[in-house]
């Protein structure tokens, strides 16, 4: 006898997908094999896209053939190869007649399971949205987005089952785009190290290894179609991102010595320079980023022409001698505290409203080492330092709530982290007595930040997503130093301001709803930072 009041539990639906199969007119039943196999091990086979290579009526005959030859359901989307030769609806006729159930707006149900499709189209992702600005073939761009957008929204909503499929030919997350060109490389800078051998006199094989930089230009676009109507964005980003490069090469002398040619091969490591996104019990990470470089160059060596070095002995100069002329390293210590006066949207991905995250405070410790070199003219002293801080400089940004439906609410929080910073600075001073410096600093400033986006919602749960960013801008300060007793031992304390500029991406957030419409401060980064520390000179 069955026992009514047992849970029942959904019959399991075995669904094989497969997309880009690019059939062409000299394929002879290019997947008969592989569609008689899923059949055997599946209960639906979905096609997602791109089925035939030109969108001709030949490849989609070839294609249909195989159709005819699965005992399972088929169902599937169009991509955009099947709409190049302008006739997508004879090859969803031929797929059709063939079985197969081609999807666009509207909707199937398979054994308890909803399936809703559409080709798709291109546009962005989250708040980074393309928005129906500017141009009219930029418009047009938007409206065929917002209108593949509806008709899958349509298709999901006249679905009735407990469990629904969205199919797409067109990538609807963004983790399907892993390995795919996200962004410019504009720039890459490297400050290396080399060690080298000269079989013969006019050959120069090396090995490199050193410091890598890179300025990254992304831009990512997004219009979705939500219950109140549409919304879309456009965002563009520029990001500093820091790493390691090493490499081999060889260099020949040409002619009278002086001009050099050479070939270089670089590897650069850049590491995770994209997100880490936690949203249990989804757990993504963006790999690491590498870039090789095969590059030639030409130089002129300046100086005698006796083989890769400059007639130094010839031209020596004699340092000026004086108590504060000489290296220097040491370490220090302080405070730091800093303002980012930013207004960034924040709207649950469900709907709700936006509300405006405002920017934060920030304040911290930090530690490091210091290393420079001076030179003193009487009572001028100039130098040039480089210093790097570990640091806990921390703020929060304020809290904005929404409401994505009937009692249910989303927060978001924003939280900067600073890590590190670092300058490369020049200095200029005055000594009122031999034994103390009064001096001023500018220079080059860079940081590591770890920037986290926090959403907690009654609907979906929470949602964690972190960035490591590193930002170049400008340091300066004063500060003053003096020796300590007759020793090579001197104390300072010092005073910096640094300024990264705009760290925040600024965009325009458009919505067909009243009221939802924004545009984002970026604000300004600032923090300044009293430090005191000791260093040890050494003899010029």
């Amino acid at each position: 006898m069955a026992n009514d009041e047992q849970p029942r539990t959904a019959p399991k639906l075995r669904v094989a997908a497969i997309g880009d199969l690019h059939v062409q007119e000299n394929d002879s039943a290019p997947y008969r094999e592989l569609f008689n196999e899923i059949s055997q091990n599946a209960d639906v086979l979905v096609l997602c896209g791109d089925l035939t290579n030109f969108g001709k009526t030949t490849e989609a005959e070839i294609l249909a053939e195989d159709i005819r030859s699965c005992s399972i359901p088929v169902i599937g989307v169009l991509g955009n190869h099947d709409y190049e030769c302008g006739q997508p609806d004879k090859v969803s006729e031929i797929l059709h007649d063939a079985g197969m159930t081609v999807l666009d707006e509207q909707a199937v149900e398979i054994e308890g399971v909803g399936f809703a499709g559409v080709k798709g189209f291109m546009g962005g992702y989250g708040r980074g949205e393309l928005a129906p600005f500017g141009e009219p073939v930029a418009k047009a761009f938007v409206d065929e987005v917002m209108k593949e957008a509806r008709k899958l929204e349509n298709g999901l909503r006249s679905l009735r089952t407990d469990r629904s499929v969205a199919v797409l030919h067109y990538s609807p997350t963004e983790e399907t785009l892993e390995g795919e060109p996200p962004a410019i490389y504009q720039y890459l800078g490297s400050a290396r190290a080399r060690l080298g051998w000269t079989p013969v006199d006019s050959l120069l094989v090396y090995g490199t290894a050193g410091l890598a930089w890179e300025r990254v230009d992304q831009t990512t676009g997004f219009v979705q179609s939500v219950q109140a109507g549409t919304s879309g964005s456009w965002q563009q980003t520029a990001a500093d991102k820091f790493g390691w490069v090493g490499g081999i090469g060889a260099e020949v002398m040409l002619g009278n010595q002086n001009w050099i040619g050479r070939l270089e091969y670089l590897h650069y490591g850049m590491g995770n320079v994209a997100q880490t996104l936690s949203i249990p019990p989804i757990s993504q990470t963006s790999g690491s980023q590498n870039i090789d470089v095969i590059r030639a160059g030409l130089a002129y060596k300046f100086g005698g022409t006796q083989p890769w070095t400059n007639a130094y002995a010839s031209a020596a100069v004699t340092a000026p001698s004086a108590l504060w002329t000489g290296f220097y390293i040491g370490g220090h210590g302080g405070y730091g505290w800093g303002q980012n006066p930013y207004a960034v949207p924040f709207s649950s991905l469900i709907g709700g409203g936006i509300g405006i995250l405002t920017g934060e405070s920030m304040s911290g410790w930090l530690a490091g080492a210091q290393i420079g070199y001076n030179w003193q003219y009487g009572s001028v002293v100039t130098g040039v330092e480089f210093d790097l801080s570990a640091a806990d400089i921390d703020g929060t940004s304020s809290t904005a709530t929404v409401s994505p439906g009937p009692g249910s609410t989303a927060t978001g929080t924003l939280e900067h982290h600073v890590k590190y910073l670092g300058t490369i600075r020049g200095r200029l001073g005055w000594t009122p007595l031999n034994n103390v410096l009064l001096y001023g600093t500018g220079g080059l400033a860079w940081e590591r930040a770890h920037r986290t986006e926090i959403v907690t919602s009654t609907v979906t749960g929470g949602e964690l997503v972190t960035t490591s960013r590193d930002h170049f801008g400008w340091a300066a300060g004063a500060g003053a130093e003096f020796m300590l007793g007759n020793s090579n031992w001197i104390g300072r304390i010092e005073y910096l301001h640094y300024d990264f500029g705009q760290v925040e991406p600024t965009f325009t957030f458009t919505s067909s709803t009243p009221g939802e419409s924004s545009t984002e401060n970026g604000g300004r980064q600032t923090i300044n930072v009293v430090r005191a520390g000791v260093s040890y000179k050494f003899a010029p």
